[in-house]
């Protein structure tokens, strides 16, 4: 019974979420699409920064961080970063997300030398090579990005915003 009444709240506020110009509730918690202003009075970041029409809230998840990035008042990406960087913590993520979202398309790039796991590794970690997975949403997209021996990312970005973003701001985030 206990199981049913969690189940009923979060898809109550999932639903509610959604109808809010929310085209991705990410983490249960973060609406893509979202009202930045309610998103701030319901979880208090740990750091702010408004610049211009862009806002940025930073939030710990555990041993992770959140980023939020805002543009005209909206959610327009949602980012993780998971510490350490390494092909491990790549995968296993990379893997939760297809069971979810299904295969997605590899981006990577690697340079001719790196043909086995631990010298694709060792690429990313010299800089030379990045490990990239890429799903494409009706509207949204999620990018696991792996770059640097710190960190893996994980973006999940409303196409709109960010095009809408990338247009008045031709030098980029």
């Amino acid at each position: 019974m206990y199981r049913l009444i969690v189940l009923f709240v979060f898809l109550s506020i999932s639903q509610s979420a959604l109808s809010d110009g929310c085209k991705r509730l990410v983490f249960n918690k973060y609406c893509l699409g979202g009202n930045v202003a309610e998103l701030e009075k319901e979880y208090t970041p740990a750091r702010k920064r408004v610049t211009g029409k862009k806002t940025m809230l930073a939030y710990r998840s555990g041993k992770d961080i959140v980023v939020i990035q805002g543009f005209l008042g909206k959610v327009m990406a949602v980012t993780k970063i998971s510490k350490p960087g390494s092909w491990l913590n790549y995968q296993n993520l990379k893997g939760r997300l297809a069971k979810i979202h299904g295969p997605g398309v590899d981006e990577s790039y690697f340079p001719d030398y790196a043909d086995s796991q631990s010298s694709k590794a060792t690429s990313i970690n010299l800089g030379e090579g990045r490990a990239k997975h890429l799903w494409k949403k009706e509207g949204w997209k999620i990018i696991l990005l792996w770059s640097d021996r710190d960190s893996v990312l994980l973006y999940y970005i409303d196409e709109g915003l960010d095009k809408k973003y990338r247009s008045s701001n031709p030098e980029g985030l």
